[in-house]
């Protein structure tokens, strides 16, 4: 709901600004104002900056959340379009995302399906005391039209391709990008005049940290999370938000369909937004194919140091037979093993394995991760024994292994965990040490 109500303040925003600055000089500096904003934010912080196509990705989606939607509704309405006509167009949104969505295997249920024409139907009563076709022209309804294809296309492009990335240096290849498209236009058709009165600069800060810091940045997260018709039919209830705030601000009219036209977005986005039974929740984005899952700084470098240092040896057990026996632990990275278990197999909980069965405890841990290697310190390019690497035969240490495992079974009484108590063997089951052999 807070998503919402800061959304509909872009009414607002365009009340104050529209007598003090042309729509898409206004636009440019509220997207250079986004961009100084979040760049800071993004340097004070040293957040993770997109690499590769992400870049590319982040810009094409801005471009048609940012650019071709902000740009199209502001250009309609200066030209002449009414606003009761533009809001019932571009809220189409959710029901063309619905619609693409289920051309692509997306699963929309019957309930899903109702509420969708129930927000938009709800819409329309909201806004049908300013309908009229006054001001409607091929132009303005040609820019209103092109609206809602580049916010709908927009919204699909990042959740296909690009629904990850730190909010603060997302935004600046975004609006960036908008400054880039918007531009050109604005210096084409406008004078690029802005009158710096108190409204507009309120109307241009307003835009900068509340409905972008704030709206936009809600939105990127709630597509992030969920699917993107579910996302999209939040904007049935704008209008509606919108007219109570004109009636507060403006001392706007609000007629009693308009009062019902609340009511009924509302239950049509509750039934829009309700999960498709056995979908189980909403699915992650795919992944382009060919492209490689984007490295975040932080939790995962330890994870890329170590994949890295053992030169794959846990991609694939079979690959590395032949260059010795490592005994792979429960996270398939090679550990070094403490005196008095050496060459014992090894279970996922790093637990002994006697006589081809686990312990008990080795049992709950997972099956057994044995290649037969023989254990030692793990190099860069492998396993590493007396300083150089083992270049041994894969059979080459069997009797070893059998000697070690006739210890594990008796160990010596005077030893910590040796003996038998209640008929059972006590075995000591050594952890073994995490990082060591890396």
């Amino acid at each position: 709901m807070v998503f919402v109500l800061i959304w509909a303040t872009g009414f607002v925003v365009a009340k104050y600004a529209a007598p003090h600055a042309e729509p898409l000089s206004f636009l440019v500096v509220r997207y250079a104002g986004v961009v100084a904003l979040m760049l800071v934010l993004a340097l004070v912080a040293r957040a993770h900056w997109p690499r590769g196509w992400a870049v590319w990705h982040l810009a094409v989606a801005g471009v048609g959340i940012q650019a071709g939607y902000l740009g199209g509704v502001w250009a309609a309405v200066a030209a002449g379009m009414p606003a009761g006509v533009a809001a019932l167009v571009v809220n189409l949104q959710p029901v063309l995302t619905a619609a693409v969505a289920g051309l692509t295997g997306a699963r929309l249920g019957r309930l899903q399906l109702v509420g969708l024409v129930l927000g938009f139907l709800g819409v329309v009563l909201v806004v049908s005391s300013k309908l009229t076709t006054t001001g409607i022209t091929a132009t303005t309804l040609g820019l209103t039209t092109l609206a809602l294809l580049a916010i709908t296309s927009g919204t699909l492009y990042q959740k296909r391709f690009c629904p990850d990335f730190d909010l603060r240096t997302g935004q600046v290849v975004q609006f960036a990008a908008s400054i880039v498209v918007t531009l050109p236009f604005a210096l084409a058709f406008e004078s690029f005049r802005l009158d710096w009165t108190p409204e507009l600069i309120g109307a241009l800060v307003w835009s900068v940290v509340v409905l972008t810091g704030g709206g936009i940045s809600l939105l990127f997260l709630m597509l992030r999370r969920g699917a993107a018709t579910q996302v999209t039919s939040y904007f049935y209830l704008v209008p509606g938000v919108t007219a109570l705030l004109a009636l507060v601000m403006f001392g706007e009219v609000l007629g009693p369909f308009a009062i019902a036209g609340m009511v009924v977005a509302v239950l049509g986005v509750a039934l829009a937004t309700r999960a498709v039974p056995g979908s189980g929740g909403a699915a992650a984005a795919p992944q382009p194919e060919g492209e490689r899952a984007e490295h975040r700084p932080g939790a995962d470098d330890a994870e890329h140091h170590r994949a890295d240092a053992v030169g794959g040896a846990a991609a694939g057990h079979a690959d590395q037979l032949g260059v010795g026996d490592v005994v792979l632990d429960g996270d398939d990275v090679p550990r070094r093993q403490p005196a008095g278990v050496e060459d014992a197999v090894l279970g996922h909980d790093g637990l002994p394995v006697r006589d081809g069965e686990p312990h008990e405890r080795a049992e709950e841990g997972g099956a057994l991760e044995h290649l037969g290697l023989r254990a030692g310190r793990v190099g860069v390019d492998g396993p590493v024994v007396d300083g150089r690497a083992d270049q041994g035969e894969p059979g080459e240490h069997r009797d070893q292994h059998r000697e070690a495992q006739d210890q594990l079974r008796e160990p010596p009484a005077d030893e910590p965990g040796g003996g038998r108590e209640g008929g059972r063997d006590l075995v000591q089951r050594p952890r073994l040490p995490h990082g060591d052999g890396v």
